[in-house]
């Protein structure tokens, strides 16, 4: 296109006057173009070509050193062309599409390692490392890239709205790297509450350029914190009381930190929305509910107390079965917590532009925090693991190149995008390879916890079963006695009649 720049309209009447200035783009394949195409292209062939080994191989149970090599290759070269592809694409997309979906693909490797069905060969430290924090680094790479994409857009509101979002960012920041250390000392729940809590600050960060937003909705720092401590206290009471865990001084000092943080945290955004924003909030309604979550936590800790002094005399039975309601719970309460979030964000940003990139990010924040409750299974349906695999290691990798192929050679022909938001796609796709391990995991807990209950439950049968023997025993003999007495008492007659006679005599 000759015709391509900036032109200006300029139009003057006797007492007026007024310009317009028009930008027109080429069309067609630029530098940055044909470079994005290139790499979207050896995405897809090294994806399909490596796969192929790698189905064979993971089929058979290979895992020799070129085996891994392979395995290797395949989860590194083609997520390190699309982050590429993604960084020249900032030509054509906007900041934070560009920031998440390139870090997505570079880190997505944390995870593939992770879901690997050979993960055992590796060293036992980096092992138990990769068990333990794959999945919280993702979680929280992630939200810090996403966290550093919104600074240029602080600098341009100017202080209103420019001192929440730095706040948010900080604090998000604060809690990701505590959310890493916690799960470096397995610290599972601890850091699952952590991510949690850092979810909570992001919402509240891509809600940062609503003011009718902040004004209307003070239940969110008053409902989402509540329900976030409501599962806390679920799990700390499945663990530490009908599990039996050893309720530590250090495991009641983080969980008090954590629970304090959660219960201040809501009236201390409240209070820096009012004196920043000069906006009013109901701030009685979170403030009232801090105290009742400091309450709660403190009856909490003192009834596990006193039933840890006095567990002998619970029967199996009711542990058993109290186990299995705070599994049931803790899922319900959880999926509360993310469709609330869901639901915030969509209503108070509903004619934003970033609204369905936020709640697609929001989604698998979510998904991830639930992740990082579980423990790693041990046992898994091979063949289920190996499609999880497959679909995170060459199915992610094919649908983005795919994706940004097509958007580029539509962007090229018609001038303008057809996709408004590229991050809709990408962690569309991310959250089912998630929701998949996670599913994976819930059945590896659902395994352990039925056999655990089963056990239980034996042991009461055969509990209840010798009693009946023991009672049957007692009768039998009790009756052998009897009837032992009866025949003595018979042969002394035989053998004495006037024994028989006085007897008699004395009736």
């Amino acid at each position: 296109m000759e015709d391509k720049g900036e032109f200006m309209c300029e139009v003057h009447t006797s007492d007026k006057s007024g310009y317009a200035i028009v930008v027109l783009q080429r069309i067609g394949f630029s530098v940055s173009h044909v470079l994005v195409l290139v790499l979207c292209i050896a995405t897809l062939l090294l994806a399909v070509g490596l796969c192929i080994p790698v189905f064979i191989q993971i089929g058979k149970k290979v895992s020799s050193e070129k085996a891994m090599q392979i395995h290797t290759s395949l989860i590194l070269c083609p997520n390190i062309c699309m982050c590429a592809a993604f960084i020249l694409w900032s030509t054509e997309g906007f900041l934070t599409e560009v920031v998440t979906c390139s870090t997505i693909s570079i880190i997505r490797p944390l995870l593939l390692i992770k879901t690997h069905p050979h993960l055992s060969r590796l060293p036992d430290r980096l092992e138990k490392a990769v068990k333990f924090m794959a999945v919280p680094v993702y979680h929280s790479v992630l939200a810090t890239a996403v966290c550093a994409g919104t600074f240029e857009e602080v600098r341009r509101t100017g202080t209103e709205f420019g001192h929440i979002a730095t706040m948010m960012v900080v604090l998000g920041v604060v809690i990701f790297t505590g959310a890493v250390i916690l799960a470096s000392y397995n610290f599972k729940m601890q850091a699952a509450m952590c991510l949690e809590a850092g979810n909570c600050a992001l919402l509240c960060l891509f809600l940062r350029q609503n003011k009718e937003g902040f004004d209307t909705s003070f239940q969110i720092p008053t409902v989402l914190p509540s329900i976030g401590l409501g599962v806390m206290m679920v799990l700390v009471l499945q663990e530490y009381g009908f599990q039996g865990k050893p309720l530590k001084c250090l495991h009641i000092a983080l969980l008090t930190v954590m629970v304090v943080v959660f219960s201040t945290g809501g009236t201390t955004a409240c209070i820096f929305f009012i004196t920043a924003l000069r906006i009013t909030f109901k701030v009685w309604i979170p403030s009232f509910a801090s105290v009742l979550h400091l309450i709660a936590w403190t009856a909490l800790i003192f009834a596990l107390c006193r039933y840890r002094r006095h567990r002998q005399g619970c029967c199996s039975q009711y542990q058993g079965k109290g186990y299995l309601c705070c599994a049931i719970v803790v899922p319900i309460l959880l999926i509360i917590y993310g469709a609330l979030s869901l639901h915030y964000l969509s209503k108070y940003m509903e004619n934003h532009k970033d609204c369905a990139g936020f709640m697609a990010l929001i989604a698998l924040f979510h998904i991830l925090a639930a992740t990082t409750f579980l423990k790693h299974p041990n046992i898994l349906p091979y063949f289920s693991h190996m499609m999880v695999y497959m679909f995170g290691a060459v199915g992610l990798t094919v649908i983005n190149s795919v994706s940004l192929a097509t958007e580029l050679i539509l962007k090229a022909g018609k001038g303008s995008r057809t996709t408004e938001d590229l991050r809709v796609i990408v962690l569309s796709f991310e959250i089912i390879f998630v929701s998949g391990w996670l599913g994976l995991e819930m059945y590896g807990v659902w395994m352990k916890t039925r056999d655990r209950i089963k056990l239980i439950f034996e042991d009461q049968r055969e509990t209840e079963t010798q009693g009946r023997i023991e009672q049957h025993s007692w009768t039998e003999e009790h009756r052998l006695q009897h009837s032992k007495g009866g025949l003595t008492l018979m042969g002394d007659a035989d053998d004495s009649p006037h024994d028989i006679k006085n007897i008699t005599a004395h009736m």
